[in-house]
Formats: structure tokens, C-alpha cells, sequence
């Protein structure tokens, strides 16, 4: 697991009883960009372009029923330092605003993750399945 992302099941969306989550039929996974509720920072604001389609990716494994959100949180801590590795011009000022949307990620995700889950899942009992 990556500095900021300690394995914990605190944040592991879960179904009441022995019901199982399982993909809610028509659900569509969304992205919204950078930032989370009102909160949207501009891709012009980023240290690079790319770091929006990071984002874009980490929202869609939030809103992925059944994923696991310290395997998102990876994904996402991945995708931007190989935006700052490869690509960015300042590579010092890339890294360390992805290690920002680290830290934000990691202390303020799991509300976010909880409630994508809660829209991209449904309960079933387990004779259902």
C-alpha cells in the first residue's frame, strides 16, 4: 500500500445482514474531474493537464460497484506521479501537488467512496444471487 493509503476495512461499503452488494442494474459509472461535492479545482489549475484524466479514472473506481477504495486510492497516487515522471515541465511542483491530492484523498475519501458505492450498488440476499 502506498504512504498514504494504510489497509483499513473502516472504509469498506457493506450491506445489512447477509445481503450481498452487487452492480445496480442501469447504473452508470460517472466522473466529474478533480475535486469532490462543490469543491472542483479547474484543469488549468493543475500542475498538468493529464492529472484530470487521473481523477476522472479514481472517480470511476469509486463509482464501480465492489471496488476496493484503497485500490482506487493506489490507482489514483500511480497515474499522477507517472504524470509528473513523464510529462510535466516542473517535475518537483508536479509531485508535490499529487502528493496533496494524496493526503486530501486518503483523509477525506471515504465519504465520497461510501456514497458512490451506495449509488452503484444494490443489496441482494445471497439466495438472489
Amino acid at each position: 500500500s502506498g504512504p498514504g493509503f494504510p489497509q483499513t476495512d473502516a472504509c469498506r461499503f457493506r450491506c445489512p445482514g447477509s445481503t450481498k452488494p452487487v452492480p445496480r442494474p442501469a447504473h452508470r459509472s460517472s466522473a466529474n474531474g478533480c475535486g469532490t461535492g462543490d469543491f472542483k479545482i479547474p484543469a488549468s489549475a493543475l500542475p498538468h493537464p493529464e492529472f484530470e484524466t487521473c481523477c476522472n479514472r479514481h472517480d470511476i473506481c469509486y463509482d464501480t460497484c465492489g471496488e476496493n477504495r484503497t485500490s482506487c486510492d493506489e490507482m489514483f497516487e500511480k497515474c499522477m506521479t507517472g504524470v509528473c515522471q513523464t510529462r510535466a515541465s516542473s517535475k518537483d511542483n508536479c509531485l508535490a501537488t499529487s502528493r496533496l491530492f494524496t493526503t486530501m484523498t486518503a483523509e477525506h475519501g471515504c465519504d465520497p467512496f461510501l456514497k458512490s458505492q451506495k449509488k452503484a450498488c444494490v443489496c441482494r440476499a445471497t439466495d438472489e444471487l
